[in-house]
This record gives structure tokens, C-alpha cells and sequence, in this order.
């Protein structure tokens, strides 16, 4: 699975029908791996829309492919999901049919990206993301280099 366990951080942007440019779109994520599922919770923001909380849960089922929970902005969004190999991909639908999503996720140079189109009442959207992993800093406030640099 491409979703490794750890806290991601992406920046992208968002397109909206009607629009010749995309906003910007930054995203910090935490991905947690429990047993026959992965849990994705965080922050999704785009420019001029605020900053809105995102939860997912993907759980393995027995055919092959994962059952998918997913809540954003007040929706709730059903789906099945591919991510056994790449591209991972994941349709997803809220219960009454006036939303539909379609996410594919694949590998970059430097992490992860992300690419999706989402239909609501007729209106449809697209983005794009780039993913990288958060790496936390292993030097401490009282380590002194004995390297020398060059200037």
C-alpha cells in the first residue's frame, strides 16, 4: 500500500467548473495501519474556502478490495477502493447520489500523488496534489557538529 504509517503534508490545488485557474490547496494528513485497515485523518485547505477537517477509514474486505468511510465537509462518502498495486484507485458516493468522487493515488519522485475528480448537483471539480512524508528532525537542541563546512 502506498500509504505508509506516519504524518503527510501535500500542496496542490483545486479547480472548479467555470474557472480558468486552480486554487491552492494544502493538506496535513496522519495515516495509522490497524489490523485490516488504515485510518487517515487531518486538514484539507483551499484558498478562500477555509480549512476543513478530513477522516477516512479504509478496511480490507474479502473480495480483494477495501470498504471506504470517508467524511469531509460535512458529507458522508461511501466507496471501494483498489490498492493493491498502482495506480491505487477509489470510487466513493454519498448515500442519496448527488455526490460522486473518483481518487487515484501514485507514485512520484519525491512521495505521493494524488489526482481526483468529484461530481455534486451537477458541478464538477478536479485536483491535484503532491504527498511527502513528514520526516521529523533527529538533531537536538544540544548536538554540536564536528563536521566542518564548506562555505
Amino acid at each position: 500500500m502506498l500509504l505508509s504509517k506516519g504524518d503527510w503534508e501535500g500542496k496542490g490545488s483545486v479547480l472548479f467548473e467555470g474557472r480558468s485557474l486552480g486554487l491552492p490547496l494544502t493538506a496535513d494528513l496522519k495515516v495509522e495501519h490497524e489490523s485490516g485497515a488504515v485510518a487517515i485523518s487531518g486538514t484539507l485547505s483551499v484558498v478562500g474556502h477555509g480549512i476543513d477537517e478530513l477522516s477516512a477509514r479504509l478496511v480490507e474486505n474479502d473480495t480483494g478490495t477495501y470498504t471506504l468511510d470517508v467524511f469531509h465537509r460535512g458529507a458522508r462518502l461511501d466507496g471501494t477502493g483498489k490498492f493493491d498495486s498502482e495506480p491505487n484507485h477509489a470510487l466513493m458516493w454519498n448515500a442519496t447520489g448527488t455526490i460522486v468522487t473518483s481518487v487515484t493515488l501514485f507514485s512520484t519522485g519525491k512521495g505521493m500523488g494524488c489526482r481526483g475528480f468529484l461530481r455534486e448537483r451537477g458541478a464538477v471539480l478536479t485536483w491535484e496534489i503532491a504527498l511527502s512524508q513528514h520526516k521529523p528532525s533527529n538533531i537536538g537542541g544540544n548536538v554540536v557538529s564536528m563536521l566542518r563546512r564548506r562555505r
